[in-house]
């Protein structure tokens, strides 16, 4: 099953299974994600996302997190349990045409602050089992 992707907050589903014995946890996978976007590691950080199903425009806000973090934020992620807002938020997005949303587990939060202090945002991702991971 492909994750869903709300165009509005939620970006793309986290797999722990991308990386199962180093992200056995949704902390650890909190931690490995933070110590990919501080290094400004794409490759690293596109292991945690699944995006093979996402709109351009998403992939760009992703990545670009994964830049800013490195070089003009402070961030901080942090893993939590999924809501009942957060599930009917997929379920609404799910009616688009082509949108599946996925079985959700828990969620992913990247927090960011720009470091002259001119801006702050916040990326909220599902964590969720994608394929057989």
């Amino acid at each position: 099953m492909k994750p869903l992707v709300p165009a509005t907050t939620l970006l793309a589903s986290l797999d722990l299974a991308a990386c199962s014995h180093a992200t056995s946890t949704p902390e650890v996978l909190a931690k490995a994600v933070q110590a990919a976007f501080d290094k400004g590691d794409f490759d690293a950080a596109r292991k945690f996302a699944d995006l093979d199903e996402v709109p351009a425009d998403l992939h760009f806000h992703f990545l670009e997190n994964v830049r800013e973090c490195s070089a003009e934020s402070t961030c901080s992620v942090s893993a939590s349990p999924a809501t009942d807002a957060d599930r009917a938020q997929l379920q609404e997005t799910a009616r688009q045409p082509n949108a599946q949303a996925p079985a959700v587990d828990g969620m992913i939060t990247a927090t960011t602050k720009a470091k002259d202090g001119s801006s702050s945002g916040k990326m909220t991702m599902p964590r969720a089992k994608v394929g057989d991971g």
